[in-house]
């Protein structure tokens, strides 16, 4: 199953740059009208996959993505379909977490659940049509937090890990800290400069 759309360009104008909808604006030339345009599109994301092999009906293999937190979106500047004044924000950077519940169907306190949060790339990106650029970090559960450097986009900051899904697949809540198996924090690092041209 997927995400159902929640596409509808009108909330969105004029606040492309704070758009936490998975309906993002794209604008192009169109060679037909022979004019800029602006259109929506919708980004999918898968909620659940079920697997039953057919031969054995009392088990039934199933994993459940919910996506917690807001999305973001960062500004686009390098994509061939607009030309430079044209471009906005519409490259997904992702949720701040997800959470992923998979086992059998039947036996939900044998299942495992991972809650893993993510680096998106949003510090010193483009925040608005001025110019500013945004300020961002990414916290762990231990209280640290590291800026959220777009070279370190897409990689985990922290992976916990818990045994059953307490009845909280498919939703927002996170298992109990009693069922906590093991956590992973991992701490990007960066060189400074060393040397210019």
């Amino acid at each position: 199953e997927y995400t159902a759309s929640q596409c509808d360009p009108g909330s969105l104008q004029g606040s492309f740059e704070s758009n936490t909808m998975l309906c993002f604006p794209q604008t192009w030339y169109s060679t037909l009208n022979q004019e800029i345009q602006t259109d929506f599109f919708y980004k999918y994301l898968v909620t659940s996959v079920v697997a039953n092999s057919g031969f054995d009906e009392g088990t039934t293999d199933s994993t459940y993505y919910s996506y917690l937190g807001d999305p973001a979106w960062r500004y686009d500047d390098t994509t061939p379909v607009a030309r430079p004044g044209y471009r906005t924000w519409s490259e997904f950077a992702g949720y701040p977490m997800v959470k992923v519940t998979h086992g059998d169907e039947n036996a939900p306190a044998s299942r495992e659940t991972t809650v893993t949060t993510y680096m998106r790339g949003l510090n010193g990106t483009r925040a608005d049509s001025t110019g500013a650029v945004r300020t961002d970090t990414v916290s762990a559960s231990d209280g640290t937090a590291v800026p959220d450097w777009p070279a370190v986009a897409g990689q985990i900051r922290e992976r916990r890990t818990y045994v059953g899904d307490a009845g909280t697949a498919g939703g927002s809540t996170i298992p109990p800290a009693a069922q906590l198996l093991t956590t992973t924090i991992n701490t990007p690092w960066r060189s400074v400069a060393t040397g210019s041209d």
